[in-house]
C-alpha cells in the first residue's frame, strides 16, 4: 500500500511531475503571448522616428517574433521526446502495473501534443503602444500567492 501512495504522491509521482510541466508550459505559454505583443509594439511606429530607427524596430521586432516560434518549436521537440521516450520504455516495460503507468504517460503526451501552448491574445486587436502594454501577461512567478491558488 505505501509503494502506491508514494508512486502517487511521492517525490518522484506523476502529480509532482504534473505540476512542474503545467507550470513550464504556462512558462511557455506566457514567453510566447509577451514575446509577440513586443513585436507587435515594435512594430508601431514612433512620432519623430527616423528611417534607421524604423528600422532598427523592425529587426527587433523579428527577434520577438524568432524568441516566440523558437520558444514553440522547443516546447514541440521536448513533448515529441517524451512521448518517444515514453513509449519505448512501455514497449520495454515487463510488468503490467510498469505498463499500465507507462500507459498513462503515453496518454498524457499525446493529448499535450494536441494543445501546444499558443499566444493567448488576438494580437491583430491591438492598435498602439499603450494597449500592447496593457496586454502583457504578467508570468506565474510574478502573481501575488492568492491569484496562483486560482491557476
Amino acid at each position: 500500500m505505501s509503494s502506491i501512495i508514494t508512486e502517487k504522491y511521492g517525490p518522484s509521482s506523476y502529480f509532482r511531475k504534473f505540476v512542474k510541466g503545467k507550470t513550464c508550459t504556462m512558462d511557455c505559454e506566457t514567453l510566447i503571448t509577451n514575446s509577440t505583443i513586443m513585436a507587435r509594439e515594435k512594430s508601431f511606429a514612433a512620432d519623430n522616428e527616423s528611417p534607421e530607427e524604423s528600422t532598427a524596430g523592425a529587426a527587433l521586432s523579428q527577434r520577438y517574433l524568432d524568441v516566440a516560434t523558437g520558444t514553440q518549436a522547443m516546447w514541440v521537440e521536448a513533448d515529441n521526446e517524451g512521448l518517444k521516450v515514453a513509449s519505448q520504455k512501455r514497449a520495454d516495460a515487463v510488468s503490467n502495473r510498469e505498463k499500465v503507468r507507462l500507459g498513462r504517460r503515453v496518454a498524457h503526451y499525446r493529448e499535450l501534443a494536441s494543445r501546444h501552448p499558443e499566444c493567448s491574445v488576438d494580437v491583430n486587436t491591438i492598435n498602439d503602444v499603450a494597449e500592447a502594454r496593457a496586454a502583457l501577461v504578467v508570468p506565474l512567478y510574478g502573481l501575488p500567492q492568492e491569484a496562483r491558488a486560482d491557476v
